[in-house]
């Protein structure tokens, strides 16, 4: 039985470094070699590569480099190897120290030591995505990890997790589907393994057979097919009854047989994946009516789960809203961020057409847009409160329109003035004491229009 190689990606413009050691190393790797940097990027994202080897001339530095940065911000957790040229200079190998490669080695190293530091990069690179693994199970759960309507869910979740078997899940767009399997993937035993998405939607049989099965042509280019690069992992079909027909009769054959072959290939190759399927139609209908194969639905139906929109489970909104917030202002150096009590009101009672998408986007804007530790209605692009929103009793519909009012008022007054009160109690026409208190009941805070105001200025004066 043939076992799959890892992959490694070869950046080498003169082809010196292939010449040197192509042979050896395509024992132990399947290679795939960029001659130009403008297209390691592309292989990259094609390929899926396990570990890079960039061959760092004097005249390819800045255009490997820039690529290097690109692939490293995309996928921080790949070993990137550079083997430097004789004809780099002393001052360039002090710039190349400071990018984000693994290690450096000259040109002229023995590859006994170079399979050596491969394979110590292949283990470092697995340690950092058990790292990302154990950050995303425990700290990106959010959406899955809540009470409200979903709770009733968590121990069908469990149970299909742990089974290995297909699982079907039912619900509209946006309704946070890919989280629902992302919980599955990672509860299960294959969650250390590799998580690969496909949505089939508008592509053609031929593009939708080469996405999943790879594909090798004449000039030896090989490209692996997502079922390959989701190896002891899981993937995941998005719409899968949007996946044209004649795709199915050769999807379900390769699940039932375990094992594949790239397109215009003739080495079979092994395949051990894991299936879950994301549907806003009903599949058993479309078999009925033979749009969809038999066989391949009751591969993938084993369990069903059926996943509400937000606007049906209104009450996980206020746990989204601290977790989404948690995550963005970590993401964006604004740790601690809070939110006032009639952002929460607002959201919860807000109609989310976009479901769990729309309000996942609108806390990572509304994060972006806020100048200090508070996020406000303004910072959601709501200015003023919607009368359906409000609560049917005067006194607190009044008080809520009243808050609502001084905060607009007082921010755009305290834009004006720069943060300071008593400039700003001149220019409205308010006793500075009885301002500052006006501000504490509206939660305002001067000292972060100050600091906005001064970010601005030194900004200008660059």
């Amino acid at each position: 039985m043939s076992a799959i190689k890892p992959n490694l990606l070869v950046l080498d413009q003169s082809g010196g470094l292939m010449m040197k050691w192509g042979e050896a190393l395509s024992r132990d790797y399947d290679i795939e070699v960029s001659r130009e940097a403008e297209s390691a990027y592309y292989f990259f994202g094609e390929m899926a590569p396990d570990a890079i080897i960039a061959h760092i001339e004097n005249r390819s530095m800045t255009s490997l480099t820039i690529a290097v940065r690109n692939i490293h911000e995309k996928a921080p957790e790949l070993p990137i190897i550079a083997i430097l040229s004789d004809s780099i200079t002393s001052t360039e190998r002090q710039e190349i120290l400071h990018e984000n490669f693994f290690t450096h080695l000259e040109s002229d190293i023995d590859f006994d030591e170079l399979k050596i530091i491969l394979e110590r990069s292949l283990d470092q690179g697995r340690l950092l995505q058990e790292r990302f693994y154990l950050r995303q199970k425990f700290f990106e759960m959010d959406a899955f990890e809540l009470g409200g309507a979903l709770a009733t869910q968590h121990d069908q979740i469990q149970q299909a997790a742990s089974s290995g078997m297909g699982v079907m899940i039912y619900g509209d767009p946006g309704s946070g589907l890919r989280e629902v399997a992302k919980k599955l993937h990672l509860l299960s035993d294959r969650g250390r393994g590799p998580f690969v998405v496909f949505n089939p939607t508008m592509l053609s049989v031929e593009d939708c057979r080469i996405r999943l099965f790879g594909r090798e042509v004449r000039d030896g280019l090989r490209q692996k097919g997502l079922l390959e690069m989701a190896s002891h992992g899981t993937i995941l079909f998005e719409e899968i009854g949007k996946l044209p027909v004649a795709v199915h009769t050769e999807l379900y054959r390769v699940l039932v047989e375990g094992r594949m072959t790239r397109v215009g290939g003739i080495r079979s190759l092994p395949v051990r994946v894991r299936i879950i399927a994301t549907s806003s139609l009903d599949l058993l209908e479309e078999v009925r009516n033979a749009q969809f194969h038999e066989g391949l639905f009751n591969k993938i139906h084993v369990y069903s789960l059926s996943i509400p929109p937000l606007k049906e489970r209104r009450e996980d909104i206020p746990a989204l809203l601290r977790s989404y917030l948690r995550r963005f202002s970590r993401r964006y150096g604004r740790d601690h961020m809070e939110y006032d009590k009639d952002v929460e009101a607002f959201l919860t009672r807000y109609s989310w057409p976009g479901s769990i998408e729309e309000l996942r986007k609108g806390v990572e804007l509304a994060v972006l847009r806020s100048g200090g530790q508070t996020l406000r209605l303004s910072d959601f692009g709501v200015h003023g409160i919607d009368v359906d929103m409000l609560p049917l009793s005067y006194k607190k519909a009044k008080k809520l329109v009243e808050l609502d009012f001084k905060r607009r008022f007082f921010d755009r007054l305290l834009v004006l003035a720069e943060g300071k009160v008593t400039k700003a109690a001149e220019i409205c026409g308010i006793p500075r004491p009885s301002l500052s208190t006006m501000l504490k009941e509206a939660g305002i805070h001067a000292a972060d229009y100050k600091r906005r105001a001064k970010m601005k200025r030194a900004a200008a004066a660059r």
